[in-house]
């Protein structure tokens, strides 16, 4: 399970604009061949993982969850973009 994760945060690494937005700004990868989802934002040159989920809990407890865990507002940029 460790090398799916870690295959997922390097193509998002590598390309986090490909990943669909959710919650706002809060972007999801799935895993591939499981439930499980990445949860992340892009901040000035980096992805930020804010949650590792099982996507086969209810929407509404993700939602909850992930933006708790969503850093408090400061200026952010798209990862890779200059000012």
């Amino acid at each position: 399970m460790l090398g799916k994760y870690d295959e997922t945060a390097d193509w998002i690494a590598w390309n986090p604009d490909a990943f669909p937005k959710k919650h706002g700004e809060i972007q999801r990868a799935i895993l591939k061949h499981s439930y499980y989802i990445v949860y992340f934002i892009q901040e000035m040159n980096r992805a930020l993982v804010l949650a590792v989920l099982d996507g086969r809990q209810a929407p509404k407890e993700i939602r909850d969850i992930v933006e708790k865990r969503k850093p408090s507002l400061r200026p952010r940029r798209r990862a890779g973009k200059p000012l």
